[in-house]
């Protein structure tokens, strides 16, 4: 299966609104793939995220854009393009507006700042990086657009496509996983700046991540900056004890402090990164990944 970008978003400029919010709850213009892992449907989505941040200098990768984070992106690229903006500058838009948003930005934001980011990069904090200081991050997932699949709720009840989120099916273990792992990520991690800090959001995310970057030569793999949380509201007890927030006085599970020793942790690799001045070199542009791709 190829997928043409250009040519998604101009199908998506020449949707009316309405179609629009049609394709974002129900994605059928904007499917690109569909299939199945034992009961569950899988489903995977066209959004405007591929561009490639040739100037940046870490790298953020969740596991895929929620349906709240598309949305933004397609409703955000759909607004650029009817306002007279090419498809490049309307995907740098889309994305830019689209990720990590809703609740899990003001959460990624205190993880990032947690870990002396901001320092790191010369900013006072890390909500610049959607903001004046977005040419020095690039931000992604390792399966880079929108992935859906069914569960069941804690009622045993089906709820079809829902957000997959890393765990259920294996995000190693899927024949369409796996190609886009290798086919999709390693290409877009070999576009960034040689010394371009890789920092994977949650275990799934860092799996993915080890997956894709197996056999793959000249990666230097102290790049990788592995133990940042997820910051979706799924994950918030790991965030918060990354975190060091003060628990609840109605909590009864104990707390696992290796959530808070990760942090102290990845504290003490991003100042030892500060006091070197190993900052990653930056190049002279952005580009877009290639227009097609095969997955």
């Amino acid at each position: 299966m190829k997928v043409r970008m250009g040519e998604m978003g101009d199908m998506v400029a020449n949707m009316s609104a309405a179609e629009l919010e049609r394709e974002i709850a129900s994605p059928d213009k904007l499917r690109i793939w569909e299939g199945t892992a034992g009961w569950r449907n899988l489903q995977v989505a066209w959004a405007p995220f591929d561009t490639v941040e040739n100037t940046a200098r870490i790298a953020i990768f969740g596991v895929t854009p929620g349906r709240e984070q598309m949305g933004n992106a397609l409703r955000a690229y759909h607004k650029a393009r009817l306002g007279g903006s090419d498809h490049l500058v309307a995907v740098r838009y889309g994305k830019g507006t689209g990720a990590f948003s809703g609740e899990m930005r003001d959460t990624l934001i205190r993880l990032l700042d947690e870990v002396s980011i901001p320092r790191l990069l010369g900013a006072n904090s890390s909500q610049a990086l959607w903001g004046a200081q977005a040419k020095q991050v690039h931000f992604s997932s390792v399966l880079r657009w929108p992935v859906f699949c069914d569960q069941k709720d804690k009622h045993k009840i089906l709820q079809p496509l829902q957000n997959y989120t890393g765990g259920t099916p294996s995000i190693t273990a899927q024949r369409i996983f796996r190609s886009m792992l290798k086919n999709v990520l390693v290409p877009e991690i070999l576009r960034l700046p040689e010394d371009c800090l890789i920092a994977p959001l949650g275990s799934a995310a860092q799996k993915a991540m080890t997956y894709a970057l197996s056999g793959v030569s000249g990666f230097d793999q102290k790049r990788l900056l592995i133990g940042l949380p997820h910051p979706s509201g799924a994950a918030r007890d790991v965030s918060s004890q990354f975190l060091g927030d003060p628990p609840s006085p109605t909590r009864k599970k104990p707390l696992n402090p290796a959530y808070r020793e990760d942090a102290m942790r990845l504290r003490r690799v991003v100042k030892g990164l500060i006091e070197a001045d190993q900052r990653p070199t930056c190049l002279a542009s952005d580009t877009s990944l290639n227009t097609q791709r095969q997955i």
